[in-house]
């Protein structure tokens, strides 16, 4: 009975080390596996946050574009502004000096009536002495 109970323990052993083989072996494939899972996930992440830089560049790109047709249309506007601000400012001076004129001329044709009815009352007034 000793040689059966060696066969037996024998057998057991055998059956132990082939069990730690296959958990051996079974292990090393899971651990494989999770290692290609997260090598799969590192890379898709890594795409993932490549894009996101890409298109956040091309976003900043955009805005900054945008930006800077903005602050030409300010300066267009600001540069309108000034010179529409000159064009009245000499506009209103022109209008000044053109009332200016139109004064002096209204001065000067209103002496001149008054010196001509002055005229025609004295001569008036010496032609009617002289019928009396």
């Amino acid at each position: 009975m000793e040689q059966h109970e060696k066969n037996v323990v024998s057998q057991t052993v055998d059956q132990n080390n082939n069990m730690e083989k296959f958990m051996t072996c079974m292990e090393k494939h899971f651990t494989d596996a999770l290692d290609k899972i997260c090598q799969q996930q590192t890379d898709m992440l890594v795409s993932k946050m490549t894009l996101m830089d890409i298109a956040y560049k091309h976003t900043i790109q955009a805005n900054e574009e945008r930006f800077t047709q903005m602050m030409d249309k300010v300066e267009s506007v600001i540069n309108k502004k000034a010179n529409l601000e000159r064009e009245n400012g000499e506009l209103k001076c022109k209008i000044q000096h053109i009332n200016h004129e139109t004064t002096l001329e209204k001065e000067l044709l209103k002496t001149k009536m008054e010196t001509k009815c002055e005229m025609l009352t004295q001569k008036n007034k010496s032609q009617s002495d002289k019928i009396k």
